[in-house]
């Protein structure tokens, strides 16, 4: 049976539990934004963010925390079994081919109607 694909927002609860071993220390993580160190995925460990905030972004930041951020370190991350890694540079491979560009629209060549004045 294949591993199920893990959405942004899974992988990121998988992470936090990796890091805090038990689900009720999540709650209290101390890696809050007031913390000197603060978790960049610290928003997203409970599954709910405040709106605008992306969780690709979130990763991102966070795998350029785990490499001294350094990005060409990221690219080449060894740890592939981390649940973040797929997301590492910030895009959804899930999503690849799935999204529908809006040049692509079939209006995108149509004229603008004009109204003459006259």
């Amino acid at each position: 049976m294949p591993k199920k694909q893990l959405s942004p927002v899974e992988a990121i609860r998988k992470r936090c539990l990796d890091c805090k071993e038990v689900a009720p220390e999540i709650r209290e993580c101390e890696f809050d934004p007031k913390h000197k160190e603060a978790c960049a995925l610290w928003q997203f460990r409970m599954k709910k963010a405040k709106r605008g905030l992306s969780r690709l972004k979130a990763i991102r930041k966070y795998c350029l925390w785990c490499v001294n951020g350094l990005p060409e370190e990221v690219r080449l991350c060894p740890t592939k079994d981390c649940v973040l890694y797929k997301y590492r540079f910030g895009k959804n491979p899930n999503l690849v081919g799935k999204r529908v560009n809006n040049l692509n629209d079939k209006n995108r060549y149509r004229k603008p109607s004009s109204s003459k004045q006259g």
